[in-house]
């Protein structure tokens, strides 16, 4: 799932959000994110996903709503379907 979250130019934030949004509290936290790192065999730690929350929170508030979520997954996109 993960490739085609990220690798997808036609990707729903719907479905990205809903795939990260563990709690479906409407934004994805560090805590959310190192969720499903870790369910996708990623090695990270806390920090790093803390980090990349902040990298991306542009609103400074701890974590990231479909917008910010949007912007930091089209950061990542290196391929096209």
């Amino acid at each position: 799932m993960r490739n085609d979250l990220l690798n997808c130019k036609d990707y729903s934030m719907k479905a990205v959000m809903t795939s990260l949004d563990v709690d479906r509290h409407g934004f994805v936290s560090a805590s959310d994110l190192y969720k499903f790192l870790k369910g996708e065999g990623v090695e990270v730690s806390n920090e790093e996903t803390e980090l990349l929350i902040e990298i991306y929170d542009s609103d400074l508030n701890g974590k990231l709503e479909m917008s910010e979520l949007q912007w930091a997954i089209e950061g990542f996109e290196t391929s096209t379907c």
